[in-house]
C-alpha cells in the first residue's frame, strides 16, 4: 500500500509537509547565530567608539582646567598632543559617516576655540590685557557659557537636570556660541583685511585706513549691539552643535 501510495506522490507530499516548516526554523537559527547577520542588524553609534570616548575626556579636562579644578600649566601643557589626536578622532568619525561633516568641523573649531581659551585666560597673558566693549562682552560671553556648562554638569552628576532646566542652558548655549561665532568671523576678517592694506596705506593720513577704521568700528558695533538687544542672525550650525557639546559636558568619562 505503501510502495502503491508513493507511487502516486502522496507520501512525497507528506514528506515536504513535515520538512517544510522544519527546514526554516533551522534556517532562522542558523542566521540567528551567525556573527555577519547579528552585526548588520546592529548599528554602531558614535557614542560607542573610542574615538568619542577620548573626545570625552579631553573636553572634561578642558572644563576642569577652565573651572580651576584642575590649575597646572604643565599638564595643560600635555593637552596640546590629545588636541591633534582629537582632530584625528574627528576626521576618524566622519569617515565612518557616524558623524556628519559638518558637526566635526563645527566641533572641531570648539576644541581648539576652547583650548585658546584656557590657554589665554588661565595659563596667558588675557587676565591681564584691557579689552574694548566688544571684546569685553565676548570675555563675558566666555563666561556666562562656563557658568552654563559647569551648571549642566553638576546638575547631571547630582541627577537634578529636568526637561525646564537642560531646554533652558541649551538656549542659553545657542546665544552665546552664535555670539562668540560671530565675534570670531568678524575679528578674522578685520584682520585679514588691515593685513591687506599696503604700506602706503598704513600711515594715520592714508584715507584708506581711514575707511578701514570706520568700517572696523561700525560692524563691531552692530555686532555688540545685536548681542546686546538679542538679536543675532539665527545661525543654524550652532544651534546642531550645541546638543553635542551638551553631550560631552554630561557624559561620564570611560
Amino acid at each position: 500500500m505503501m510502495t502503491h501510495l508513493t507511487g502516486h506522490g502522496l507520501c512525497r507530499g507528506v514528506r515536504a509537509v513535515r520538512w517544510g516548516p522544519l527546514l526554516g526554523v533551522l534556517l532562522a537559527a542558523l542566521c540567528l547565530g551567525c556573527p555577519s547577520a547579528a552585526g548588520a542588524a546592529e548599528k554602531i553609534s558614535y557614542q560607542d567608539t573610542a574615538e568619542w570616548g577620548r573626545l570625552v575626556r579631553l573636553w572634561q579636562t578642558l572644563l576642569d582646567h577652565s573651572s580651576g579644578a584642575i590649575y597646572s600649566a604643565e599638564r595643560f601643557k600635555d593637552l596640546a598632543s590629545a588636541l591633534e589626536c582629537a582632530d584625528a578622532d574627528l576626521d576618524s568619525l566622519a569617515g565612518k559617516k557616524l558623524l556628519a561633516r559638518e558637526q566635526v568641523d563645527g566641533l572641531r573649531r570648539t576644541f581648539h576655540s576652547r583650548y585658546g581659551y584656557v590657554k589665554d585666560q588661565c595659563y596667558g597673558a588675557g587676565r591681564a590685557r584691557r579689552l574694548d566693549a566688544l571684546e569685553s562682552a565676548g570675555s563675558a560671553s566666555q563666561w556666562i557659557t562656563e557658568m552654563q556648562l559647569d551648571l549642566l554638569r553638576q546638575s547631571s552628576k547630582a541627577g537634578t537636570l529636568d526637561r525646564k532646566l537642560s531646554d533652558a542652558i541649551r538656549t542659553n548655549l545657542v546665544t552665546e556660541c552664535t555670539f562668540q561665532r560671530s565675534l570670531e568671523v568678524v575679528q578674522a576678517d578685520l584682520a585679514a583685511r588691515q593685513q591687506a592694506l599696503k604700506p602706503e596705506e598704513q600711515g594715520p593720513d592714508s584715507a584708506a585706513r581711514a575707511r578701514f577704521e570706520q568700517d572696523s568700528r561700525q560692524r563691531r558695533r552692530r555686532l555688540l549691539e545685536a548681542y546686546e538687544d538679542r538679536r543675532l542672525p539665527r545661525d543654524r550650525e550652532i544651534e546642531r552643535l550645541v546638543p553635542y557639546l551638551m553631550e560631552l559636558t554630561k557624559a561620564q568619562p570611560r
